[in-house]
Order: structure tokens, then C-alpha cells, then sequence
């Protein structure tokens, strides 16, 4: 291979390096939209964190092993952070503001369904108890002929017309 054909596919590492540089970068921005909208206790911001970095970690690896077998070099080091810098100081703002309006947005239309499916719920609760209520009265209509009439002892016992002659 000659030196030509050399820097050119070494320059083309850089570029697909800087490339993975500015996915990282979006990632963690996703990572900052969703702590924007869902707040976080601190030990769980950090368990965030070390779950990302080892993911990128593992990506880096993969694409080193991928495009080069596996050999490290510095100027990948450098690529990735290049492309994360770039990303960083061009991308990045637009991304995080109008991610956190379509976060923002879809968290509050989530909210309203499920405030709209509670009431529905609510509704049908009560709606049922309703019906209990109506189908036990009517019950206690349709059975009050046949059982007769309570007593008076309070003890809710039923009686029947019978019964209550004979202790008469």
C-alpha cells in the first residue's frame, strides 16, 4: 500500500472517529433532556453517568475493533473528543433546547391521558358502585314479599308474616 492510500484511510478513521465523537455527544445530550424533564436524586444522576460511560467505553472498543483491529492509537482518543468537542460548541444547544420542548410536550400530553384515564376510572368506580346499590335495592324490593318484613329487635333478621303472628 502506498503512503497516499495510508493517510487517506487514516484520515478517514479520524473523520468516522470524530464521527462516534459526535454520536457520544448526542447520546449524553438524550441523557440531559430526559434529567431536564424528570428530576433526579444525585446517586442516581451518578448511576446514569457510569451506565453511559461504560456503554461509550464499550462502543469505542467495537469500533476500534471493527475498523482496526483493534490498535490504539492517540489520534482516535483525540477524534472522538474532537467530534464530542464540535459537537459540543455547534449541535449541541439547538439539540437540548428543542429535545427539551418535544420532551416537555410529550411528558405533559402524557400527563393529561392519564389524568383523562384516572377521571375514567373514577367514573366507571363510581358508576359501578351505582349500579350495586340500585341492583341490591331492587333485590331487597323483590325479596321483601317472599322474606317478609324486618324486626323490630334490630338484629336485621328476616321474618316471615307467619312467624311473626305466631310469636304475637
Amino acid at each position: 500500500m502506498n503512503v497516499a492510500g495510508n493517510v487517506a484511510a487514516e484520515t478517514m478513521l479520524f473523520v468516522r472517529t470524530a464521527g462516534l465523537g459526535v454520536v457520544m455527544g448526542a447520546a449524553y445530550d438524550c441523557l440531559r433532556i430526559f434529567r431536564k424533564g424528570i428530576s433526579h436524586r444525585k446517586e442516581w444522576v451518578d448511576r446514569e453517568d457510569l451506565v453511559f460511560w461504560i456503554c461509550a467505553g464499550l462502543l469505542f472498543f467495537e469500533f476500534l475493533i471493527y475498523y482496526y483491529q483493534g490498535k490504539l492509537r492517540f489520534f482516535e482518543i483525540a477524534a472522538v473528543c474532537f467530534g464530542a468537542w464540535l459537537y459540543q460548541r455547534t449541535a449541541s444547544p439547538l439539540v437540548v433546547r428543542a429535545g427539551g420542548k418535544c420532551f416537555a410536550a410529550f411528558t405533559g400530553l402524557c400527563g393529561k391521558c392519564a389524568r383523562q384515564v384516572c377521571k375514567l376510572i373514577k367514573w366507571l368506580k363510581n358508576g359501578c358502585k351505582r349500579v350495586k346499590l340500585q341492583l341490591c335495592r331492587r333485590w331487597a324490593a323483590a325479596t321483601k314479599d317472599y322474606r317478609g318484613k324486618r324486626t323490630k329487635n334490630g338484629k336485621g333478621k328476616w321474618q316471615s308474616e307467619k312467624r311473626r303472628r305466631k310469636k304475637a
